[in-house]
């Protein structure tokens, strides 16, 4: 199969408009048509339904939407690895879920590309049960999760722990004032979110939702607010007296982990990313 076909058919799934996808694609509408065509006849199915105005995937576009951007992950890791192989080089993928980039992840590639110059890398933030699938499907070499996998084919190495508290853009807070005073819900995973509700039992519905710590921190810092945010990110403002912690607030800790497949190629390379990250881990919580 013409990996053009897939690439194609994932710009239509995404703008559900053949006109937008040929733009987006450098392509005439007409050669966008023809492409889904082609494909459709490979696969002797229907993949879009095709109304005035109204694209819509079909059950077998919707079975072929869960292989394209895996399909495509692997080639892309296959023709990146002939190509480096000239160079003696290998390429590792990391990524992580958006929390553990902010915390951990961004300084973590810093530390890799100064003791690993010649190792060439790529950084990519998914969900967690994304990251799990990849790693299953070997699209990807290492990831950072708050729990370890139980899938048997992974192997899960202890990080570090991230201690997680209640801090407010107002000094002399109570937890219940606190969350009154714009709060901002991250996602540290469903541990966090069981012993959250545990310890509130009717919190205030908080005004946003997300999985970017560092959104929430720079909301907080520019218009007040409160949120549940790692130690170690929020230290610096609370030394300078524009964060405090919210006295009388839980405080919760999520444990941090390194996975990869046991049988992944690289296992040396990937051993050293892990010590770095895990060294990196450490100066972080020293710091």
């Amino acid at each position: 199969m013409d990996i053009e076909l897939l690439k194609t058919f994932l710009e239509v799934c995404k703008t559900r408009h053949f006109g937008r996808a040929a733009d987006n694609l450098f392509l005439t509408q007409s050669a966008v048509s023809a492409r889904i065509r082609q494909l459709e006849t490979l696969l002797s199915s229907e993949l879009f339904s095709r109304q005035r105005n109204n694209i819509q995937l079909t059950a077998a576009g919707e079975r072929l939407l869960l292989h394209a951007d895996s399909v495509l992950a692997a080639w892309e890791r296959a023709r990146q690895d002939v190509a480096l192989h000239n160079r003696h080089t290998v390429s590792l993928t990391l990524a992580s879920t958006p929390g553990l980039w902010d915390t951990l992840l961004q300084t973590g590639i810093s530390a890799i590309h100064q003791r690993l110059s010649d190792l060439v890398l790529r950084a990519d933030i998914h969900s967690g049960d994304v990251l799990v699938r990849k790693l299953l499907e070997r699209t990807l070499d290492i990831a950072l999760l708050y729990d370890p996998p139980k899938a048997q084919e992974l192997v899960s190495v202890p990080l570090t722990s991230l201690e997680l508290m209640l801090v407010s853009s107002l000094p002399d807070q109570t937890p219940s004032q606190a969350q009154q005073h714009g709060y901002i819900m991250v996602d540290w995973g469903t541990a966090f979110q069981i012993s959250h509700d545990q310890h509130f039992n009717s919190p205030t519905p908080p005004w946003l939702h997300t999985s970017h710590s560092r959104m929430a921190l720079d909301l907080i810092l520019s218009q007040g607010g409160c949120s549940y945010l790692p130690r170690r990110l929020v230290k610096p403002w609370l030394a300078e007296q524009k964060l405090f912690a919210v006295e009388g607030s839980p405080r919760f800790k999520r444990d941090v982990y390194g996975v990869y497949h046991a049988s992944a190629a690289y296992q040396e390379q990937i051993s050293e990313v892990m010590g770095i990250l895990l060294q990196s881990a450490r100066q972080s919580e020293q710091s």
